[in-house]
Formats: structure tokens, C-alpha cells, sequence
């Protein structure tokens, strides 16, 4: 069988043989300006100049940080405050804000409370890391924005120290996650035997700053855990880094966390959706069981939710077992 896989880290493999391509890395903390937009994901520096940084809130040097700089001394009082202004959403809606912080073992666990649009938001509450010059694990919550730039996230902490601020993400806009239906979407699968290099490598880790939930290619099954997938996150209109998934045929969730270049041909060329879901293969899997799992599995036409609610029903069945080699 004649297949194209191009993605980040998948393989050209015509005629049953196998042309591995270069891994598509991104750079994008370094290339672009702030804030950026990666599809309709929207990142907004903690050291902006249009951000309020107030009291003994003070731009720090962070070596691990997005742009190599973060908000210290937020807290021990409610005039030391870090406000990010100026978020810019296309509907009015509730929308997710992944927050990227620092914390080091040393702080103990802290917390924020939280203003939205000088409203009152909900309080983040132990938070800790182990490097000030490195993001701990991002976490996310849930913003009500009003269309349109006039919008804020404020950071405080009036009675004890609050953690230091890198950026933040603001996603979604679906105002609810009552989810939407896509139709005729292209379903091709990837594993480790066809990634390039072979392995489990995604060009969107949640330890590079994306908002997304692993650091490589993992398989899932339910929306609090779901598997990778793959797909075109960089041109307008398909789909977001770290939106999640549900494929109604295998009856699971995923988030996307790798870029697919055939998707991208696809969606670019002819307005095709496809995404590409990971299907694990990971040793002691046989290769070949796995790519002759991932032709059987591929199929056209189907239909996906985006933004899904969160009670689909779930099949447990892996869509391939490494230990016996059993395809789904």
C-alpha cells in the first residue's frame, strides 16, 4: 500500500519502502514576537509592556523562561500584583488560560488568586516546581472574556508569596465544550517504528511551553487522559495545539501535540481535514505488526468531534498492544 506520512517525525513510505524525513522542530519562543498566535492559540508574555506590574512585582531574568524573562515578587500583600492586559478573543465566551510559572523546591507550595476583567477568579492553589529558572507543569483554568483586546487575567497574592509568572496561553472560545462535529475527516494512525527518528518524540511537549499534557507521543483513551495526535496547528482554520479530539469510530480522546505535514498538504491543498492519531508500537512491539496495524485502522470519511464534551462513551481497547502485538 502506497502511504505518505510527512508529519513530525512520520515517514514517506511508497511502494513498501520506507524514506525517513527530518523531525519538524519549531523555534517559535525565540522567532516570533509577543504575543503570537499559533492557530487559535494566542500566548501573552508576563513581561509585556502593556501588562500592569505593580509593587514589588518585578521583571526577573529566567534562563528556562519563554523570552527569558519573568514576573518575581508577586504577593505578600494585594498592591504587588502582576496584570496581563490587552487579551484579545474573536467572541464573547469562556475560554481556557494555561498559566506558566516557576517555582523553586525551596518555596514550598504557593498559590494565586485571580481577577478576570477585575472580576473575582478562581484561586490556584498548590502550586510548586523545583526550578525558578524553569516552568513547573502549566496549569489551566477556565476565563470569561468579553470579544474584543480589553481583556485581563491578574495575578495576586495578599497574604503570602505567590510563584513568579512566565506567560500565559488563552485557547479555545467554544463557550461550553458542547463540542462540533466535523465530517469527511481523513483517520491515519503513526507509532513508534515510523516516527522519525524512531521513538516517541512530538513537536509539541508539554515541557516546551505548548499547552498541551505529554512531553512525548502517548496513547489514551478518555478526555482527562487522552493519546497524541497529529495534525496541521499551524495554518489557519484546522486545527489548535493542545485542542482535544473525540473519534466517534474508536470511541476515544485526543489531544493534538504533533505536526503532520501530509495534513497540512491536505488541508492546504483542498480544505481535507486528517489528523494523524498515535498508536503506540513502542518496543517490544514488531514493527511490521505495527505499520500493517496502522493501514488496517486508516480510514476516510469519518467524523470527529471537536472540543467534545467530556461523557462520550469510551472503548478501553488499545488501539495497539506492544506487549502481544494485538492490533484494536
Amino acid at each position: 500500500m502506497s502511504r505518505i506520512r510527512t508529519g513530525a517525525g512520520h515517514f514517506v513510505e511508497l511502494v513498501g519502502r520506507k524514506r525517513f524525513t527530518p523531525r519538524f522542530f519549531l523555534s517559535l519562543a525565540i522567532a516570533l514576537p509577543l504575543p503570537f498566535v499559533l492557530h487559535a492559540q494566542t500566548v501573552y508574555e508576563g513581561n509585556a509592556s502593556a501588562n500592569a506590574i505593580e509593587g514589588t512585582a518585578v521583571v526577573e531574568s529566567c534562563s528556562g523562561c519563554l523570552n527569558g524573562e519573568r514576573i518575581g515578587n508577586i504577593g505578600n500583600g494585594s498592591a504587588n500584583y502582576l496584570r496581563i492586559k490587552s487579551i484579545s478573543v474573536p467572541t464573547t465566551g469562556t475560554y481556557t488560560v494555561t498559566l506558566y510559572y516557576t517555582e523553586g523546591s525551596d518555596g514550598g507550595a504557593r498559590s494565586f488568586t485571580t481577577q478576570i476583567n477585575d472580576v473575582t477568579g478562581p484561586t490556584l492553589s498548590n502550586l510548586t516546581g523545583s526550578s525558578w529558572t524553569s516552568p513547573a507543569a502549566p496549569v489551566t483554568f477556565q476565563a470569561s472574556f468579553t470579544a474584543g483586546s480589553g481583556n485581563s487575567v491578574g495575578f495576586f497574592n495578599a497574604s503570602g508569596p505567590a510563584p513568579d509568572v512566565d506567560h500565559i496561553t488563552v485557547s479555545g472560545g467554544s463557550g461550553g465544550g458542547g463540542g462540533t462535529t466535523l465530517s469527511n475527516v481523513y483517520v491515519t494512525l503513526f507509532g513508534w517504528p515510523d516516527n522519525s527518528p524512531a521513538g516517541d518524540a512530538i513537536a509539541y511537549p508539554a515541557n516546551a511551553g505548548f499547552p498541551t499534557i505529554h512531553n512525548v507521543a502517548t496513547a489514551g483513551q478518555t478526555y482527562s487522559s487522552p493519546g497524541t495526535f497529529a495534525s496541521d496547528a499551524l495554518s489557519n482554520g484546522e486545527l489548535s495545539v493542545g485542542e482535544i479530539v473525540y473519534d466517534a469510530h474508536f470511541q476515544k480522546y485526543f489531544i493534538l501535540e504533533d505536526e503532520c505535514v501530509a495534513c497540512e498538504a491536505d488541508w492546504n491543498n483542498s480544505g481535507k481535514r486528517h489528523i494523524d492519531l498515535w498508536i503506540g508500537g513502542n518496543p517490544p512491539a514488531n514493527d511490521t505488526d505495527v505499520d500493517n496495524c496502522e493501514d488496517a485502522l486508516t480510514l476516510d470519511g469519518q467524523s470527529i468531534i471537536a472540543n467534545p464534551p467530556s461523557t462520550e462513551p469510551v472503548n478501553t481497547t488499545p488501539l495497539y498492544d506492544s506487549n502481544t502485538n494485538t492490533c484494536w
